[in-house]
């Protein structure tokens, strides 16, 4: 008997052999340890300052965020460098090459 006439004349034990392959698939995803998943880093830094006092983003970015971005635009394998001045906030985000250890360019922007 081939395949596609077991197939045909017994569909009930067809589809569950297919559910059967279905569930087992779920589950070894589901029991898959996280060890095994790909290493995904998206290779960026933040630095947060929060300025007490109200001060107006102009302010913030002439004595915050420029200081910051002068210290840290030295930095190796740097990509991109973002920075937003809110009221009260600096931030300054920097994109780094793929694939580089983000606990060294941790290190070496601290």
């Amino acid at each position: 008997m081939s395949l596609p006439s077991f197939s045909i004349t017994r569909p009930i034990t067809t589809l569950m052999i297919y559910i059967i392959l279905v569930l087992m698939g779920v589950l070894s995803l589901l029991k898959l340890p996280v060890e095994l998943y790909p290493n995904i880093s998206f290779g960026e830094v933040s630095i947060i300052i929060e300025v007490r006092g109200g001060i107006p983003p102009t302010e913030v970015e002439s004595l915050v965020t420029k200081p910051v971005e002068e210290a840290v635009g030295t930095v190796s394998h740097l990509e991109e460098m973002l920075s937003i001045s809110k009221e009260g906030e600096s931030t300054v985000v920097l994109s780094f090459e793929p694939g580089l250890d983000m606990n060294f360019a941790a290190l070496d922007v601290r």
